[in-house]
């Protein structure tokens, strides 16, 4: 982000064919990170299969890996967002998974299987 230019991810990692990044970044993002104070945080997949499982346990919602990613940043890395007071992440639902892909993906992430 600090060179100004879109930066292209190396590597993209998938649990069980679910996508978990993206092959380029939004032009629209990197214009909103030269303007506000946008950070950039890495998580692995394995913390983004457990994230998945303790935001089932936590709000009864369940949600797929795709998803997660955001609230994998809020599990692993509380510290960072403590300063902001209300931190709002906009989560969709887990339509496209079962009950039995989320337990499968907690214990891949428990194993430290991400993709």
């Amino acid at each position: 982000m600090a060179s100004g230019r879109t930066p292209t991810p190396t590597h993209i990692y998938s649990a069980d064919g679910h996508d978990l990044g993206t092959r380029a970044v939004a032009q629209a993002a990197l214009d909103c990170s030269a303007e506000l104070d946008v950070r950039s945080l890495l998580v692995s997949d394995s913390a983004t299969l457990a994230a998945v499982g303790e935001f089932l346990d936590d709000e009864r919602v369940m949600v797929e890996p795709l998803c997660a990613v955001a609230l994998a940043a809020l599990y692993t890395r509380p510290e960072l967002f403590r300063q902001h007071g209300s931190v709002v992440v906009v989560v969709c639902g887990g339509s496209l998974c079962s009950l039995d892909d989320v337990v499968a993906w907690r214990r891949r992430a428990e194993r430290g299987l991400g993709g």
